[in-house]
């Protein structure tokens, strides 16, 4: 009986051992990733889209300073970076994700829960003006989103405005200085949303100033512009800069995977729409649903995210949207 409890004490002890060698020390010891090297999809010049072995890059400086603030501010708790090669991923997310494509992440941001979407494709999905206005609001981008908003990777500043020859000018306040260069020569357009949220698109490296002198355009208002006494001023920090260019990073070391899938076309020509009234409640209830944060509640292209964008949104009220003809 004795004998058969020091083996399993033993047994035991050997065990853990084991474990503890495979999933800390060893890991310690082995590079992270034993090559660099993806597959790539590359179009050729005669057009075709291929795959190529390539080496993948490292991070610039300003990523680098972007993952760090990824990791802390938590968002590996919600967002995957890795497609599995099992029910389909590829399918949803994109190209398996392979060994080459982490050789630069210490530590990796696998994550195990998909709270939100899978992030490894997710580089230049979007423009950076869509990142921005979903770290300062989600729901204006996203309306069904339960992320938080990040509005602590902006700095703000609340601005009087007053009236000039050209219309609304800001007040010269030490944040305004501090922001900008002030030069007459180098206008920076500036639009406010209706409740006075003005954002202020950084500059590549994030640092200040931005060069130039700030000029309020409500012109997308047309004869009803909202009566301001003041403006708030969001203006992404540097790490916010660096968060961004860190997301559009991932996944372009696999090139123009996107390329690599068939396109779905509609022959516009012989398509046709009947007037039904349950189809437009219902295109009404996706508009409200979806398209409000960006178009407005109007659909003139007013929506509350529209200061972040550029060009801005549609306006569908001219009726002059179809392919691609509206004025922007």
């Amino acid at each position: 009986m004795r004998s058969i409890k020091s083996l399993a004490i033993g047994a035991g002890f050997c065990f853990v051992t084991l474990a503890m060698f495979v999933q800390g020390f060893l890991p310690a010891i082995l590079p992270e990733s034993r090559t660099k090297q993806v597959s790539r999809a590359v179009r050729t010049d005669l057009g075709d889209v291929k795959w190529v072995r390539y080496d993948a890059s490292d991070y610039t400086p300003l990523e680098t300073l972007g993952r760090a603030v990824y990791i802390r501010e938590g968002c590996w708790y919600c967002h995957s970076q890795y497609v599995r090669p099992v029910a389909g991923e590829e399918l949803r997310w994109g190209p398996v994700s392979e060994a080459g494509e982490y050789a630069f992440d210490l530590p990796h941001l696998f994550s195990t829960r998909r709270i939100g979407p899978d992030l490894t494709r997710v580089g230049l999905k979007y423009a950076d003006d869509w990142h921005y206005a979903h770290h300062w609001d989600p729901r204006l981008v996203v309306p069904e989103s339960i992320m938080p908003s990040f509005k602590w990777l902006f700095e703000q500043a609340r601005v009087p405005v007053r009236k000039g020859n050209a219309g609304l000018e800001l007040e010269r306040t030490p944040a305004v200085a501090r922001y900008f260069t002030l030069r007459k020569d180098t206008p920076v357009r500036l639009f406010p949303n209706e409740t006075g949220v003005v954002f202020v698109r950084p500059r590549p490296d994030g640092e200040l100033p931005i060069d130039g002198a700030p000029v309020l355009d409500l012109t997308p208002f047309g004869d009803k512009p909202p009566a301001l006494t003041s403006v708030l001023l969001v203006v992404p920090t540097k790490e916010l800069v660096g968060l961004v260019r860190y997301v559009q990073k991932l996944g372009t070391n696999r090139g123009a995977w996107r390329e690599v899938f068939e396109p779905q076309n509609v022959a516009v020509s012989v398509m046709g729409i009947p007037q039904s009234e349950d189809l437009i409640a219902r295109g009404k209830e996706e508009f409200e649903e979806h398209c409000i944060g960006c178009h407005g509640a109007k659909g003139d292209g007013n929506g509350l995210a529209a200061t972040f964008l550029f060009p801005r949104p549609r306006d569908f009220t001219i009726g002059v949207f179809k392919f691609r003809s509206t004025p922007s």
